[in-house]
């Protein structure tokens, strides 16, 4: 069982129902991830204002960084569109690339050179089947199916290679210290 920061979702959900994705992720993240993981939930790292939705970090794999997506989201022809509620408005998303800027000001936050890290970047939409997309399924992009016992623990298996480098642990290692600072 992985390491989570915080321990307990920090949201109530009957207040907050919007982190209902989020929440999903989080204990499945928790039950899937093997004992060397640490996973951080919207963690701040001094020096930047980005946050990662989730960083799940293992110095003997490597880190996998989490965009959760669990509002109403809609993919076609290669794009992704967001309902904004109440207006019904449907919002061209990019969440690849808010994921790779924000885990890039991470990185940068924590003096860590972040095209050197073994990561796996993921889009996570928690209550999206496949059969939602117009194209194939990719490694990057979890749908529900994600959720299923063991699914995740395999993905993650073939995403990140093993073992990391002495040079790679060192920066992970690193990258878990400045995300546990002030805990």
């Amino acid at each position: 069982m992985a390491i989570m920061f915080p321990r307990q979702f920090p949201y109530d959900l009957r207040l907050k129902p919007k982190f209902a994705g989020e929440t999903l992720a989080f204990d499945v993240l928790k039950a899937e991830l093997g004992d060397g993981w640490s996973v951080f939930y919207d963690r701040p790292v001094p020096g930047t204002r980005r946050r990662v939705d989730f960083l799940a970090v293992e110095p003997g794999y490597g880190v996998i960084a989490i965009e959760v997506k669990g509002g109403t989201v809609h993919a076609a022809r290669g794009a992704f569109r967001q309902v904004i509620a109440p207006s019904g408005l449907r919002k061209r998303i990019d969440p690849f690339g808010q994921l790779k800027m924000a885990f890039a000001r991470v990185c940068d936050g924590a003096q860590i050179n972040a095209l050197s890290l073994p990561v796996h970047l993921v889009i996570w939409f928690p209550h999206m089947g496949e059969a939602a997309f117009t194209w194939r399924p990719s490694p990057h992009i979890w749908t529900r199916e994600a959720s299923a016992v063991g699914a995740i623990s395999d993905i993650v298996r073939r995403a990140l290679s093993f073992p990391t480098t002495i040079e790679d642990s060192a920066a992970l290692e690193k990258l878990k210290t400045v995300l546990t600072a002030g805990l």
